[in-house]
């Protein structure tokens, strides 16, 4: 039986040579247990290419689908990697200890927390890089009147509310605003003197 630890690991990867089919199914075992387990599928792949089994092309092609970086995947294969390397990326992985929960209190404390001044100094330096940019037109500076808000839906509310001299009056401001559409605002002008006269 294979002791599947992480010098066991270590020592596969930097010199697969002396693996055996055996260590191969035991190997397998454990794949099969972690399917995640990218390590344990590079060594089956290293076993299988030094005892050059048929398997081995079959094998790469459904494993290189779940190695995230295939030129490591190509280099670990065909090179093989010094002791050193195969250490640093180990040395880089934290070991979870999985008894240990924390709750969702102890997981804000241990996040850092952004101080209040570094927002209020981000949303300054925002507002004054806007003002700066700002173009301000001659229009935004003139007084805002009733007739730059005139439109043909506002004129047509004020005659279903029969307010009828208001929505004659958006009709001539409209007239004046839209000169393509004198004739149909003069016709509706029209219609309202007459519902005007008939109340």
């Amino acid at each position: 039986m294979v002791k599947f630890d992480k010098n066991y690991i270590i020592n596969s990867l930097s010199d697969s040579s002396n693996l055996t089919m055996k260590d191969y199914e035991e190997i397998e075992k454990i794949s099969k247990d972690f399917s995640y387990f990218l390590p344990s599928k590079l060594l089956m792949l290293l076993i299988l290419k030094n005892n050059d089994v048929i398997e081995y092309y079959k094998k790469l092609n459904e494993f290189s689908i779940q190695f995230i970086d295939r030129k490591f995947l190509k280099k670990t294969i065909e090179d093989g990697r010094s002791n050193n390397e195969i250490k640093e990326v180990f040395e880089d992985i934290e070991i979870i200890n999985s008894a240990e929960e924390n709750s969702f209190l102890d997981w804000i404390l241990k996040t850092k927390s952004i101080k209040n001044q570094d927002i209020l100094d981000s949303e300054n330096r925002w507002q004054e890089l806007n003002l700066s940019n700002l173009k301000v037109s001659s229009r935004s500076l003139k007084k805002i009147t009733k007739e730059d808000y005139m439109t043909e839906t506002l004129a047509k509310v004020y005659v279903k509310q029969e307010k009828y001299k208001e929505a004659m009056k958006a009709y001539k401001i409209l007239s004046l605003k839209y000169p393509e559409k004198i004739s149909l605002f003069a016709n509706q002008i029209k219609d309202l003197k007459k519902r005007l006269k008939n109340e």
